[in-house]
């Protein structure tokens, strides 16, 4: 126990000292998605991250609950009770760090808790999903992959929105204490208030990310999530009732946390091979760590509280472009899609080119709104496969409902041959849409 007086004399000195600098993640956020990443297909990532950036929402909400009972040890071996709250902190996170370096396996080849069977569908499936290279050495380490990375148009327009995201949310930081107080609540009172925003945003985050991994369809998420801090923020102006601005968190809270998850999936959804991938994250993490900045000194300085007007409309403006911007997005890669998918009837995938990596025919990036192959010549595809093969249907069928699937998105099901039973075939519409 001897470090914990250094501990509190050094948290100290940097609070009192660099009272404008706030003690973060840091490196945490992005490698944790990406970690993610390595142990679940594309279409079932964003529920997972989101849970992890949920724990976030449920931190604010509570935190100060338990920094105001920690704050009860005040004086305890000649210590303040904040610096009690950062002693705690740093052993808690210590810990629970130096436990997950043995507790977290590297990959899902060396997942202890795996059986030999599970391990091998896993990698499979993440292989057929694109999360994994099925060649392990395109998962090497390149300075290719890298400026590739730094290249890539969606990478490019996602790195704008994470600037935007990170100054909405250093944002809120400002608005709900104001708003709180104006309510006139203090101490344990007012941390209670801010408990309800928080746990709709946890709430509602989940509902995202389990409705945006189910209809593959990150960027609408973004854009509605977007859509709800435009209108938060645009109350908090209108109105000069703090009843009416508290409500208004509502909004913007839930829109903020709820857009990150969403362009996070939709990131390292479309980034592969694995350097690529860890460069698009590490992009767009640096670049929410600037809008947080750019957000700090946009509302500690040049727009005073309590109103905050010239902040409050510069984070309508950069809400509003959280809108534009996923739209773009959306539009490149339905051109990318429709290209992929012309390629794909050109050529089967063991003949495209090394290095394409996101690029590849078999990866597809956003949802697109109609099939890239008209239904009646998938049909007749498959019909005429099913006449050849009618000893094997069932099989021979089975294999040509991945290819139709891969090429027009297409559920279909046929029933066995009777004795004397004509060939029966069904669709049943458009689905699978990334």
């Amino acid at each position: 126990m001897s470090i914990l007086p250094w501990i509190g004399r050094r948290f100290e000195y940097s609070t009192l000292s660099f009272p404008p600098f706030t003690i973060n993640l840091g490196g945490l956020p992005p490698c944790i998605v990406l970690y993610l990443s390595f142990f679940y297909p594309r279409k079932r990532l964003q529920i997972r991250i989101a849970v992890f950036f949920s724990a976030a929402s449920l931190a604010n909400a509570f935190s100060g609950l338990l920094a105001a009972a920690i704050d009860q040890l005040n004086g305890k071996a000649g210590k303040p009770g904040w610096a009690w709250i950062f002693i705690l902190a740093c052993i808690f996170t210590v810990v629970v760090g130096v436990i997950s370096f043995y507790l977290l396996p590297r990959s899902p080849q060396t997942a202890s808790f795996l059986t030999e069977k599970e391990r091998t569908y896993v990698i499979s499936t993440l292989k057929q999903a694109g999360s994994v290279s099925e060649d392990d050495d395109k998962d090497n380490f390149s300075w290719t992959e890298v400026v590739r990375a730094v290249k890539s148009p969606h990478v490019l327009v996602l790195a704008v929105m994470s600037f935007l995201s990170g100054a909405l949310l250093i944002g809120l930081a400002y608005f709900e204490p104001t708003i709180v107080a104006g309510l006139g609540f203090a101490g344990n009172h007012a941390q209670l208030m801010s408990v309800p925003p928080y746990a709709v945003t946890f709430v509602l985050s989940i509902i995202s990310a389990f409705v945006s991994d189910h209809f593959q369809c990150r960027g609408y998420v973004v854009i509605l999530c977007s859509l709800l801090q435009v209108i938060g923020f645009s109350i908090f102006y209108a109105s000069r009732s703090n009843h009416v601005r508290y409500a208004s968190l509502f909004f913007s809270v839930t829109g903020a946390f709820c857009t990150v998850p969403a362009q996070n999936a939709w990131l390292t959804n479309n980034s592969a091979p694995h350097t690529r991938r860890a460069t698009a994250v590490a992009i767009a993490f640096t670049m929410a760590e600037l809008g947080g900045i750019l957000s700090t000194w946009l509302l500690g300085s040049i727009s005073p509280a309590p109103n905050y007007t010239t902040a409050t409309i510069a984070l309508i403006v950069m809400a509003i472009c959280m809108v534009i911007f996923p739209s773009i997005n959306l539009a490149y890669l339905w051109r990318e899609n429709r290209l992929k998918a012309e390629r794909r009837q050109r050529m089967r995938k063991e003949d495209e080119p090394d290095g394409l990596g996101d690029r590849n025919g078999s990866m597809r990036g956003a949802r697109p709104l109609q099939s890239q192959v008209p239904a009646q010549q998938s049909l007749r595809f498959l019909l005429a496969s099913f006449n050849l093969h009618t000893d094997h249907c069932r099989i021979t069928v089975l294999t040509k409902v991945e290819i139709s699937r891969e090429i027009s998105h297409i559920w279909l099901s046929c029933s066995p041959l009777s004795q004397g039973q004509r060939p029966h075939l069904e669709w049943h519409g458009l689905v699978e849409r990334e």
